[in-house]
């Protein structure tokens, strides 16, 4: 799977002497928060499915709220070690001044590739993605983080890149609306999984069908 340390605990940090029982909460929010949603979820819960005593939550994290954001600031830090590099790339070539047309297509279907495989490679929809979807349809005050954070950058270049290859003001309202379409399509594979499968009449994706995905997202961004 793509994101590996979302969707395996690491041992040796649940192991951790000091650091264990809070990456244990984190694990277990990243799980429950993601199946029931924050108002869903107990603390009575958390403290069950981690292991750690009920106590634990606000001498770690002040409170269940603070947990949450805890488990956002890790789903962010996690997409941004498996990105990272791709997202720097792009960033320094951007800083040198506008991109070529053939060069910013290029970058932008090297974003959309690093961002699909996130998304589209797993079997099912996972718990982190579930919590961003939720915050997406439903913002808390974790969203501004999730948004400052990673998001906002990721809107940036993008609509540098699209401005370039169409020619268009990147503060335009068009650009920005573009890069929301193009970057939904991968959101489809995610929240539309079980359409997707009854469609092909699979009980999940090949790797031929990821690759093919990946070849619709860059004709479709071209």
């Amino acid at each position: 799977m793509p994101i590996q340390s979302l969707e395996k605990p690491d041992r040796n940090l649940l192991n951790k002497r000091g650091e264990g029982t809070r990456y244990a909460l984190i694990m277990a929010g990243l799980e429950l928060f993601g199946e029931y949603g924050i108002k869903g979820t107990s603390t009575r819960m958390l403290s069950s499915h981690s292991g750690a005593n009920i106590a634990a939550i606000p001498y770690h994290f002040g409170s269940k709220e603070g947990l949450y954001r805890a488990v956002v600031e890790y789903i962010i830090r996690s997409i941004s070690a498996y990105i990272g590099e791709m997202t720097r790339d792009i960033q320094e070539a951007l800083e040198q001044g506008p991109l070529e047309k053939g060069e910013a297509l290029a970058a932008f279907r090297k974003m959309l590739g690093g961002l699909a495989r996130i998304f589209v490679e797993s079997d099912e929809p996972k718990a982190w993605a579930q919590i961003i979807m939720r915050e997406q349809a439903n913002p808390t005050e974790a969203f501004d983080i999730y948004y400052e954070q990673h998001m906002k950058q990721m809107q940036e270049m993008s609509t540098a890149l699209v401005a370039s290859c169409t020619g268009l003001d990147p503060e335009s309202d068009e650009v920005k609306l573009r890069v929301h379409a193009l970057f939904g399509q991968i959101l489809v594979f995610l929240i539309s999984r079980e359409s997707i499968l009854r469609h092909l009449g699979v009980q999940q994706l090949t790797e031929a069908h990821v690759d093919m995905i990946h070849r619709v997202l860059a004709g479709h961004a071209e």
